[in-house]
């Protein structure tokens, strides 16, 4: 007969046991009850985000950090040194058109997959590097693909799961960016001091390839009842239904006079939404706003520190242009937080109006920076312009899908306008710099396209405006009604078929079916049901 403790072991390894069976039960609870409601994926998705731009940043904003170094490793002058970080900010949105081929291919997680070995790999390989030639591929080309890839695919991503009031989630997530600057810089900084820029590289790639390929788990596809997003807000209900094709026959034409019938079509394909979206005159006036802002925001990413222990301007120490850099992490935080508190209160405002107001502050606070002359002044002024930076994190893409109505097309755009930017802004600042011997010139050039570019922001929406009035200037206010073919002959449905207005119902008495009529009104469908008895 066993003793009792004997048999108490025995209980408690049948326990442990059946623990360890029920756990890939529960997984599967967790992940079905995740899925039932797609938001609750959502948030898990938006966390990924976060901690993919916390990651991957990090090299990116802490090239600033290495710039001191690599000029005195390899005694290159400021504008060719600030090239290699401004090819690798640039490669990092440049790509997105590949990125969105990519992402007709293979799924966003594979695409972060891949996003996290190119970042480990681009960051390992330049602690190898005999000359600063190899760092334009290494970090400039490798790097700043595997920071696209990551950036792009997480943030279509999260935009179909939130396609409408994203202004939150997309904060959270964009407070990796905030994070990167106080967490992977000092983090940076700590190893530059301790074992040289080079192991730095080495330990900062390990670092980035754990987080990321740990933060690919959870990227799961929208389920198949909410894939819709691709297209435009206006057009989801016309790919349930059908497309209008062509006009119907001449002889129908004579019957018909007061309207163009149409017969149902395939929906469009993505290439030609992609024409359509680029006919538009309100995307290259988006494009040219964000190139613009980042070319004015490519000076803080490169050039900062240069600038801020530069003799002619404020002369601080290492110590001191390193504790800025960390305050402006905390500035960041501390404006996506008041933005997150008074969400509700300027929801009513369009997105890109705020992103205006947010290109406008960039532009006073780049002024006083000029103007600075001790370390509380430079640091009050790097600080408050990064609760501008606070706004471009958030407003300007939300806008951008608010205006143009197309998510994936809209993020490509403003990826690419991006990495435009950070090249443009590498001549603007570097080149000045060398040409005149200063900063102050280029920096006032900076404020001036900051303030430029929010005043594109700000003609988006009124060339849409122009745009859509001219359309119903040209082809009437109202929209064309035509019948689906099972009408086509019928009296009821041709005696009143008319102009129809955006807001009217549309109702007639029809004995021709008893179901459905379903009624193109151009870019619109409109179902109108138990239309027997109707007037």
């Amino acid at each position: 007969m066993g003793s009792p403790s004997s048999s108490e072991d025995s209980t408690c390894k049948r326990s442990a046991m059946c623990r360890m069976n029920e756990l890939p039960c529960r997984l599967a609870k967790g992940v079905k009850w995740f899925k039932e409601e797609p938001k609750r994926l959502g948030w898990i998705i938006t966390i990924s985000c976060f901690i993919f731009y916390t990651a991957s940043y990090s090299l990116m904003y802490g090239f600033s950090l290495l710039f001191t170094e690599l000029i005195n490793e390899f005694d290159t002058k400021v504008s060719v040194t600030g090239y290699v970080g401004c090819l690798m900010s640039a490669t990092a949105y440049l790509v997105s058109p590949i990125t969105a081929f990519l992402l007709t291919k293979i799924s966003h997680r594979s695409v972060c997959i891949l996003g996290s070995i190119f970042c480990a790999i681009g960051a390992f390989t330049s602690s190898f590097v005999p000359s600063i030639t190899y760092l334009f591929l290494t970090l400039g080309i490798i790097y700043g693909i595997g920071v696209n890839f990551l950036f792009h695919a997480s943030l279509c991503l999260q935009l179909q799961y939130f396609p409408v009031n994203s202004e939150r989630p997309v904060t959270v997530a964009s407070a990796g960016f905030s994070a990167s600057w106080m967490v992977t810089l000092p983090l940076l900084h700590y190893f530059i001091r301790s074992y040289g820029w080079r192991i730095a590289m080495q330990l900062i790639s390990a670092v980035i390839l754990v987080l990321c390929l740990v933060s690919c788990i959870p990227l799961c596809p929208l389920p198949s009842t909410q894939e819709d997003n691709n297209d435009s807000y206006e057009e989801k209900d016309i790919k349930k239904l059908s497309r209008k094709e062509s006009l119907k026959d001449s002889k129908n034409d004579a019957k018909h006079d007061k309207t163009d019938s149409v017969k149902p079509s395939e929906p469009r394909g993505k290439i030609d939404e992609a024409k359509e979206f680029l006919g538009k005159p309100e995307t290259w006036m988006f494009l040219a706003a964000t190139a613009g802002t980042m070319s004015g925001w490519s000076f803080y990413f490169v050039n900062i520190v240069n600038f801020l222990q530069s003799p002619d301007t404020v002369g601080l120490s290492e110590g001191q242009s390193a504790s800025i850099i960390f305050m402006c992490g905390i500035g960041e935080i501390a404006g996506k937080l008041v933005l997150i508190a008074i969400a509700g209160v300027i929801q009513s405002i369009p997105s890109i109006y705020v992103a205006v107001f947010g290109n406008i502050l960039d532009a006073i606070f780049t002024i006083g920076l000029v103007l600075s002359s001790s370390y509380i002044s430079a640091a009050s002024f790097v600080v408050a312009a990064s609760f501008g930076r606070a706004i471009w994190h958030i407003y300007p893409i939300t806008g951008g899908v608010e205006e143009l109505k197309n998510s994936n097309c809209v993020s490509t755009i403003f990826l690419t306008g991006m990495g435009v930017g950070y090249i443009i802004g590498s001549f603007l600042v570097g080149g000045l710099h060398d040409l005149t011997g200063s900063y102050e010139t280029p920096m006032v050039l900076v404020a001036g396209v900051f303030a430029l570019a929010g005043l594109f922001f700000g003609f988006v929406p009124l060339v849409r405006y122009v745009r859509t009035n001219k359309h119903k200037r040209t082809h009437g206010s109202y929209y064309t009604v035509s019948i689906d073919d099972s009408h086509e002959d019928c009296d009821d449905c041709d005696r009143h078929t008319r102009k129809l207005s955006k807001q009217e119902k549309l109702l007639w008495t029809c004995d021709h079916r008893d179901d459905k009529k379903t009624v193109l009104v151009e870019d619109k469908s409109l179902v109108v049901d138990s239309l027997m008895s109707s007037v």
